[in-house]
């Protein structure tokens, strides 16, 4: 058996196989092309014989630039196919016979027969397959997979020399055969055709000796470039429009594609087609003067005449499918398609302008899906050839940003695109996002690019937001997900708020020819708030770069000071402490609220005053007074009203003013010189006692000394919270914070010592003898969340039960503080004690005033209830 099989001779055909399968792949995608429109046996010759030339020429081009290495591939692979298959009939039929008449089964023999001559089969196959078929096939695909490696270098080589060899020749021969073309489905070819064609096999065969592998890859490519678009992609060069019987619109689309459409001459006629649209549509709105004898209705006839025109070739580039290969090679192109995006916008603003004009909106929203489909190739977000194309000088965003506002300001039948097509609601947030490092700021179209994106998404927040808008759950779904997508956290989101208020102050606003610019700074602000409002974005932590951006963009122009202020109120009200009040102290916004105290609004007063309220409570924790006094060392002056009569905004200043310099006073002397030591008593109730004391970092108690801290550790073991922070709030605020707390509220009952001790007079304290331990204590409770024109406070008594309660405890008056940081509100039990002697004497006010000692003993160490050292904060 063995020795009756020969190697078999490579197979001759293989050749043929490369061409069946061109012309079979050639007769599929005119069937495809041909069935989106019309029944197969039905469509006429003028339309089916354009599809046959292009795939045909497309085709053929690409197989003469990859015969040689599709030969050698069939060629082997066909060898070795055939050659296995070969040994194994051969095998299999010399040993088994099975007749149609014999009903028995195959033998036992048969069997055996079977299995030894498949494993013999299997030994031969080793012997007669000839190794440099495998080595050839196995080379063909190391090329295959080399070609993949630099696959960008030899697409750019391939299309720089398709370009340069038959550009003007697919040209003419596009134009001579179209001329070729008749009414009646004849067609004529002249002499000059022929030659054409005969030149661009010449051509072809040039690059064929350049370019020789390229077979697996670029076939590929062939198929993808020239495949089978939908029925929205196959819409004529313009816009048919004609009248039906029952009165509507109807768009007639005949589409012809192919790599001879984009053609340097037919990209300029569609620029120039792009151009005259432009020139009509802004006489039509009045943004244009009218030519002589021309009017409005004039003007719309021309425009509805080169929409009709498929020789104008209106939208044609914005209609083709985009390049296989990089956009880097397909500068003009980008160009015709940024152009045709804002003439879209042009015309549709003409579609809305009046209702004459409503017949060109079906049309144009047809234009859509291309309009997205080109945006999302063109997005120039981390995109490096759209930022190569804006660093030289193309504004590649603002066609995209024109249409996007378009699309999203139709209010009937932006939504339901938005959600069938989220990836715009993503590319649109994306843009609004990152647009300063997609805009160039030093011209003006920058100015309108920017102001383009804050209305996009203005609007997107209006409808898939905003009560107004009626949102359902899907609509703020889709917002608030694809906005954190893009932004990538809320923290993120902030910074980005950050880089945006920067980049606007070195934007050209010249309001006198842009009249909506005008409003871009309130447009922005309101947006921010808008955002930071809503309960998914909010954060408790504000990035110290938002603080800083918002007040730096005040100072440098007073008009964005009053839209500024409202977006910082927001900010300040959110957080949960005082942290961002002090970054906006430190950065200088008490220099642009006093520059704000004559020339605002009278809408503005609200906003003044609330934030002159959170300012003013502010200055009652260290931080913020710490950076008040390091940004305004000298005294803030009240303006003097003079003969005027005195003004509601100048009676504030002057509260402002007073507070501020009583707090700066009290951080210079009783805080910084830390004359809250001799004053304040230890919490130990024996002695002996150092003079000068220490807070526990719970700031609850004072200690004099380390022995005192162990004495009283147990007493103090249960209220001590300093695993939890000052006063347990979790670290809003900081033991510098409630220290200062402590002086300012012990310094306002100094002042108001003979109201408060009137007040307490008018009490009834009766301390019950049957229960000594229900200890019946005056309380004082101060009030700082709001100090204009001055804190408050009010008196009470409460039962307090206290098992070691000293004989002397309802003596002694409770002091209690409500305050905020922030969106945190707390009232907490000061750690410290007022007797009724003093307040009757009034004497604390002239020891926190005393000259300090001149000899300072030395600091004891104090360390926490919980184990941990602790000091002054």
């Amino acid at each position: 058996m063995s020795a009756a099989l020969t190697p078999l001779a490579p197979p001759r055909s293989g050749l043929i196989f490369p061409i069946a399968l061109l012309c079979f792949a050639v007769g599929i995608q005119v069937v495809e092309e041909v069935k989106v429109e019309y029944p197969l046996w039905d469509a006429p010759a003028t339309t089916v014989l354009p599809i046959v030339y292009r795939n045909l020429a497309t085709v053929a081009l690409s197989a003469s630039l990859l015969i040689p290495l599709q030969i050698v591939f069939c060629w082997t692979s066909f060898a070795i196919a055939q050659r296995i298959a070969a040994l194994w009939f051969r095998c299999i039929g010399s040993a088994v016979t099975v007749r149609t008449d014999d009903k028995s089964a195959v033998s036992g023999d048969n069997a055996v027969t079977v299995e030894t001559n498949v494993r013999n089969a299997l030994v031969l196959v080793r012997g007669h397959i000839r190794l440099r078929y495998v080595v050839l096939w196995l080379a063909t695909l190391l090329v295959s997979a080399a070609y993949l490696l630099c696959k960008d270098f030899i697409s750019c080589l391939h299309d720089e020399l398709v370009s340069c060899l038959h550009e003007e020749l697919f040209s003419c021969v596009h134009e001579e055969f179209l001329s070729c073309l008749h009414d009646d489905g004849t067609i004529t070819f002249p002499d000059s055709l022929l030659a054409n064609l005969r030149n661009m096999a010449v051509g072809s065969s040039f690059i064929w000796l350049v370019m020789t592998p390229l077979f697996v890859i670029q076939f590929n490519q062939v198929r993808e470039s020239s495949g089978t678009g939908t029925s929205a992609d196959l819409a004529s060069p313009g816009l048919l429009l004609s009248a039906e019987p029952n009165g509507e619109i109807a768009e007639k689309t005949t589409y012809i594609r192919g790599a001879m459409t984009t053609s340097p001459s037919g990209l300029a006629q569609e620029l120039a087609t792009m151009q005259a649209l432009s020139h009509l549509a802004d006489k039509i709105v009045g943004l244009r003067p009218l030519s002589p004898g021309e009017d409005q209705e004039s003007a719309f006839l021309s425009l509805q005449d080169i929409l009709g025109d498929r020789s104008r070739l209106a939208f044609y580039a914005l209609k083709t499918e985009p390049p296989s290969d990089s956009l880097a090679h397909h500068g003009e192109l980008v160009q015709v398609i940024v152009v045709s995006m804002g003439i879209f916008s042009s015309i549709t603003n003409v579609s809305r302008h009046e209702s004459r004009y409503y017949s060109l909106q079906t049309p144009l929203r047809a234009l859509w899906p291309h309009i997205i489909k080109w945006a999302a190739l063109l997005h120039p977000i981390d995109n490096h050839v759209m930022q190569y194309f804006i660093r030289s000088g193309r504004n590649v965003s603002s066609g995209i940003l024109q249409a996007y506002f378009m699309i999203v300001s139709d209010k009937t039948h932006s939504k339901s695109f938005l959600h069938a097509n989220p990836a715009v609601v993503k590319q649109a947030l994306d843009l609004w996002i990152h647009f300063p490092k997609c805009i160039k700021p030093a011209s003006l179209d920058g100015s309108v690019s920017t102001n383009s994106t804050i209305q996009i998404v203005r609007l997107l927040h209006s409808a898939f937001v905003h009560r107004a808008g009626q949102p359902t759950a899907e609509d703020r779904a889709l917002f608030v997900e694809e906005l954190i997508r893009v932004a990538g956290s809320k923290r993120a989101l902030y910074h980005a708020f950050a880089q945006q208020t920067h980049f606007l102050t070195s934007l050209d606003f010249q309001r006198e020819v842009h009249p909506t610019l005008a409003t871009i700074w309130d447009d922005h602000y309101n947006l921010l708030i808008n955002m930071v409002e809503m309960p998914e974005l909010a954060r408790s932590k504000i990035p110290a770069t938002t603080i800083h951006s918002v007040v730096s963009a005040a100072s440098k122009c007073t008009t964005v000071s009053s839209p500024a202020l409202r977006f910082l109120n927001s900010l300040l009200r959110m957080a949960k402490s005082n942290a961002p009040l002090a970054h906006a102290v430190d950065a200088g916004i008490f220099d642009v609220f006093s520059e704000m105290r004559e020339g605002r609004k009278p809408g503005d007063d609200d906003h003044v005053r609330l934030f002159a309220r959170l300012l003013c409570a502010g200055m009652y924790h260290a931080r913020v007074a710490r950076a008040f006094v390091r940004r305004h060392p000298d005294i803030i002056h009240a303006p003097e009203p003079g003969s005027a009569p005195l003004t509601p905004r100048m009676a504030l200043w002057r509260d402002i003013t007073r507070v501020l310099n009583d707090a700066r006073a009290l951080y210079s002397t009783a805080y910084r010189r830390k004359r809250w030591q001799t004053v304040m008593q230890c919490h130990n109730p024996m002695g002996p006692h150092s003079r000068r004391v220490q807070i526990c970092p719970c700031a609850n108690a004072f200690y004099c000394s380390r022995s005192c801290q162990r004495m009283h550790r147990s007493a103090h073991l249960d209220s001590c919270c300093s695993d939890k922070g000052p006063w347990g709030l979790h670290g809003i605020l900081s033991l510098a914070d409630t220290l200062f707390i402590c002086i300012a509220v012990r310094s306002y009952i100094d002042r108001n010592a003979a109201t408060v001790e009137r007040e307490l007079s008018s009490l009834r304290i009766k301390q019950a003898p049957k229960c000594p331990q229900l200890v019946k204590q005056a309380v004082v409770r101060v009030d700082i969340t709001d100090v204009l024109p001055d804190a408050r406070h009010e008196v009470d008594v409460r039962t307090t039960y206290m098992p070691d309660a000293p004989l002397n405890a309802s003596a002694s008056v409770v002091v209690e503080v409500v305050l905020r940081a922030g969106k945190t509100s707390a009232t907490r039990v000061l750690p410290f004690t007022i007797r009724l002697e003093e307040l009757k004497t009034a004497g604390t006010v002239s020891r926190l005033s005393k000259p300090s000692r001149s000899s300072k003993p030395s600091r004891p160490r104090i360390t926490t209830e919980c184990g941990s050292a602790g000091g002054l904060a």
